[in-house]
């Protein structure tokens, strides 16, 4: 799928439970309780993921957006981002973003926001690409080249979990 986010949305409709079959309310009560318990202006945020979820809201239960595209893009990807850092502060996190090499430049861009977001926050992140993409990918993400090394498949399988979970960037290369 080449649409714009599309990874990012089709975790979030993972993490929520989404399925195909769902009404456009069950889909909307599944985003309202997951974000229940954030520190969210709930009547910002739910449009701007309803938006990116494409779940209709019912008329006048939530004010709507009054931006233009770029406003909308930039107030999800915020959210997006401060969503991240809040359950980052509740429990490290580890985020895996594989074959960036194919990632839309929405997505790249998400991305680089919250890599700057968390420079000192508990959020462990695993880049992945093909070795041909590893430039670009250090540029756009204002990595070190000592954070940045070649991953092969055997040591992948042998990294143990960690209970001390420390924040760090690297990029593996395949």
């Amino acid at each position: 799928m080449n649409s714009a986010l599309y990874p990012v949305i089709e975790h979030l409709q993972r993490l929520l439970h989404m399925h195909r079959e769902d009404t456009p309310e069950e889909r909307l009560e599944k985003l309202e309780h997951i974000l229940h318990d954030y520190r969210f202006a709930q009547d910002e945020v739910i449009p701007l993921f309803a938006a990116l979820l494409s779940v209709p809201l019912p008329d006048r239960r939530y004010p709507p957006l009054h931006l233009s595209l770029q406003q909308q893009k930039r107030k999800t990807a915020e959210a997006l981002v401060a969503w991240l850092v809040e359950a980052a502060e509740r429990q490290p996190l580890l985020a895996v973003w594989e074959d960036l090499h194919w990632a839309d430049p929405s997505t790249l861009e998400l991305l680089s926001l919250i890599i700057l977001s968390f420079r000192q926050a508990s959020l462990t992140s695993l880049l992945e690409s093909v070795t041909s993409a590893l430039q670009g990918i250090i540029r756009r993400f204002d990595l070190d080249a000592g954070e940045v090394r070649r991953v092969a498949p055997p040591q992948t399988a042998q990294t143990p979990p960690s209970s001390q979970a420390q924040p760090r960037r690297g990029l593996g290369a395949t």
